[in-house]
């Protein structure tokens, strides 16, 4: 009799055990579904308290496209044409000599020097276009972030348009010099690896050229894939460190579950934005305007999401 009401109470702990076990999947479970819709309802919050900043934060996002378009765009075009000559002279050598070899040679130097002349100026300008503008973004979508208050407070009946010009104070201008600083000091390794990667991409493509008139079919090079699964990564790793104003601390955000949960949402709704846009340009002039605005609504806010996500996750570590 001992023995076998020690198998069952054995059995009983064990089907205890399961149960518990279980039941903490379940509150983990919830807890992620909790902590998505936190982060969710804080950010409506946020911007619905200050929407006067975010529209201006939009305004920011706009007059970026508008001035890469501007500065940018003309340097890019000139740099694709000045590749594809490189390529049409490489690719008539083939496999003589090695990709970067040839870039040395007499006929190819001349085009080679105008490239990396344009890449610098392309990189040091798109370098300072995002700093300027983008970082205004951030910091305003910081100020956005902070400035959450709740209904019963006394400062939600003042006029929410002149409570938002106070962030364009003397002392608020001194805050922004110091903040774009410390963002251009952020963005110097990311810009530093995007204009290797550019490089990197260059020479990938040139070789992938040379192999396809070779074979007379398609290549798809896997380092190309490769890169840009590095050039993914590097992204999220800059945002997150945008949060916090520190790489250290951004690195380590990736690690974080709701992070990586966020990340996740963040996909689904740029690709759900994605073929929204696609349905709305076919609409003529008013379907690519509404386009336009929900594009830099979503830059927006998930600036503002993300903004919040980071700071749930740094209270509770």
């Amino acid at each position: 009799m001992d023995v076998i009401s020690l198998n069952n109470n054995a059995k009983n702990m064990t089907n205890y055990e399961n149960v518990t076990t279980n039941k903490n999947r379940n509150q983990a479970r919830l807890s992620v579904f909790e902590s998505f819709v936190f982060s969710l309802s804080f950010s409506i919050r946020a911007i619905n308290s200050s929407r006067w900043l975010f529209l201006v934060s939009m305004i920011l996002d706009g007059a970026f496209l508008i001035l890469t378009g501007i500065f940018v765009q003309p340097i890019l075009d000139r740099l694709v044409a000045f590749g594809i000559v490189i390529g049409s002279l490489i690719a008539k050598r083939g496999f003589s000599i090695s990709v970067l070899s040839q870039l040395f040679l007499p006929d190819v130097e001349p085009y080679s020097g105008k490239v990396v002349m344009l890449y610098l100026l392309l990189v040091l300008v798109s370098y300072f276009l995002y700093v300027v503008v983008e970082g205004s973004a951030w910091l305003l979508c910081k100020k956005i972030a902070r400035g959450v208050r709740s209904k019963s407070d006394a400062s939600c009946k003042t006029d929410e348009l002149s409570q938002s010009f106070r962030y364009f104070s003397v002392s608020n201008i001194r805050e922004w010099r110091r903040f774009i600083l410390q963002f251009a000091q952020l963005n110097s390794w990311l810009f530093v690896w995007l204009a290797v990667y550019g490089v990197l991409d260059l020479l990938i493509s040139l070789r992938s050229k040379v192999v396809e008139l070779a074979v007379h079919s398609q290549v798809t090079d896997p380092l190309g894939f490769l890169l840009l699964i590095l050039l993914f990564v590097s992204f999220v790793i800059a945002v997150l460190s945008y949060t916090t104003m520190n790489f250290l601390q951004g690195l380590r955000l990736l690690y974080s579950r709701d992070v990586r949960v966020s990340i996740c949402f963040i996909v689904i709704l740029l690709l759900a934005l994605d073929f929204a846009l696609f349905l709305l340009s076919s609409y003529g002039t008013v379907g690519i305007s509404l386009a336009a605005v929900l594009m830099l609504f979503v830059f927006s806010f998930l600036r503002v999401y993300v903004i919040g996500v980071c700071s749930c996750d740094q209270v509770e570590s």
